[in-house]
């Protein structure tokens, strides 16, 4: 073995290829504002979104304006990362393919409500499978329920070892905006929004592939149009008072709860896809234009639960700027959002982990291929003597960050409704075998404050 120079060179690159084999999935990051998390055969590809003041809302002579878009300053005090465009039906599959997953819309015998070439009516056959028009891999998935999208971003922090999770309200308009104050990110009128997303008028009573239209400034796609876009706040109307960072995690008086949608679809009028235009569904919700994009954290910390899916409902990160939240507490000062600030700063895929353990995925193969070498070059020196092992013997030992920590803890995601309950996923990735039906709601489309049921 490695008895020339040549093959010196050989035995280097193959022990060298150790860092790909033992590596696990990881991040990779492009340059500046790029982010793309592999989740193991498919790019998860992401922006950075910088902190920041803007104006949540619109002003009351806005065309289109409903009441519940009250201006307020909010401001985002730390950077986040934000898809780039809304998750495909690939992605969705592969998660469907690893994991068994079952959704709630394929669950129970009533099934989702799909597209019947007139209306969103329900039937059985009605999934993410088959929502009622073709579609294809680098179509939004739709038909997917608040709790559908919290077991996708549950699996991506287990996969990517990174705080994956659907973003809040407050995030999606300040990044959908990206710094304008017009009632689209790119257009004044709904004629001037069709070249930014599928609506109504423009899409053919269907999704479309993502990426298709304008980005916005902040490089993302399909922030207004196509499919709306589930975020982690609970619908209810929100006060005039500068805030930061603001969740809404409980719902108003007895009213059932629903979840904020934002972003418009191909199934409605441009003027639901403005960026101050409100949305909201209850959780349980399968309709046939709704649809979701992840965000990720800015910074290294695993997601609580991450790389150990609970038995009982999901692991969410826990929520910007609440007690218990690993974030510290914002500055007293509002940030206000400069286009032209320092660049960010560079998120890489092997920066270690607060415990050191990120390094030990490193430094194992390397002294691997160490000692390789100098045995190679030992044997070199002193000859073929037959006091040289023929072959060196490696005991590569278990990084500990390879070794599955426990959950910390499980966060109801519906608020203890019964839609959270069809939620669970299995406590591995191994098929859950026989799920128990769970029957959807029977009325589960809300249309928003003043629009009648699209047809």
């Amino acid at each position: 073995m490695c008895r020339s120079r040549r093959t010196v060179g050989r035995c280097v690159g193959a022990c060298l290829g150790l860092l790909v084999v033992v590596s696990p999935a990881v991040a990779r990051a492009a340059p500046e504002d790029d982010l793309a998390l592999d989740l193991g055969g498919g790019l998860l590809d992401l922006r950075r979104i910088p902190n920041g003041t803007f104006s949540q809302g619109s002003p009351t002579t806005e065309p289109g304006r409903e009441s519940n878009e009250t201006p307020r300053n909010v401001t985002i005090s730390r950077s986040f990362w934000l898809g780039k465009v809304p998750v495909t039906r690939a992605q969705f599959s592969r998660f469907v393919t690893e994991t068994r997953f079952v959704t709630e819309a394929e669950k129970g015998q009533n099934g989702g409500f799909g597209w019947d070439g007139k209306a969103l009516v329900q039937k059985k056959d009605f999934t993410w499978r088959s929502p009622g028009f073709p579609q294809r891999d680098d179509d939004p998935v739709v038909l997917v329920t608040f709790g559908d999208a919290n077991a996708f971003v549950a699996w991506a922090s287990r996969k990517t070892g990174r705080r994956v999770r659907l973003p809040t309200e407050a995030e999606w308009e300040y990044a959908a905006r990206a710094g304008t104050t017009t009632p689209w990110y790119g257009a004044t009128s709904g004629d001037e929004a069709l070249a930014l997303g599928w609506f109504k008028p423009n899409a053919t009573s269907t999704t479309h592939p993502v990426a298709q239209k304008r980005p916005n400034a902040f490089g993302l796609f399909d922030m207004s149009g196509n499919v709306f876009e589930w975020c982690r706040d609970i619908y209810a109307p929100y006060s005039e008072s500068d805030t930061i960072d603001p969740e809404n995690t409980t719902r108003v008086g007895t009213e059932p709860e629903r979840r904020v949608l934002r972003g418009g679809s191909w199934l409605r009028d441009p003027k639901r896809g403005r960026s101050a235009a409100r949305h909201r569904n209850p959780p349980g919700s399968r309709n046939a234009d709704n649809g979701f994009r992840v965000a990720v954290d800015d910074d290294d910390a695993l997601a609580p639960g991450a790389a150990a899916m609970p038995t009982n409902d999901f692991a969410l990160a826990a929520p910007v700027g609440l007690a218990g939240s690993s974030i510290p507490s914002p500055p007293p000062a509002a940030v206000e959002l400069d286009a032209g600030a320092a660049s960010a700063p560079s998120v890489g895929s092997g920066r270690p982990s607060a415990d050191g353990s990120g390094w030990s995925l490193v430094v194992a193969p390397v002294a691997a291929a160490g000692a390789v070498v100098a045995w190679v070059l030992a044997r070199r020196k002193r000859g073929a003597s037959s006091d040289l092992p023929l072959t060196p013997v490696l005991r590569p030992t278990e990084p500990s960050a390879q070794r599955d920590p426990q959950p910390s803890g499980s966060v109801d995601v519906a608020n203890a409704e019964p839609a959270s309950a069809s939620t669970s996923m299995p406590s591995s990735l191994e098929p859950p075998g026989v799920l128990p039906e769970v029957e959807p709601s029977p009325a589960i489309e809300d249309d928003g404050p003043s629009d009648p049921p699209s047809t």
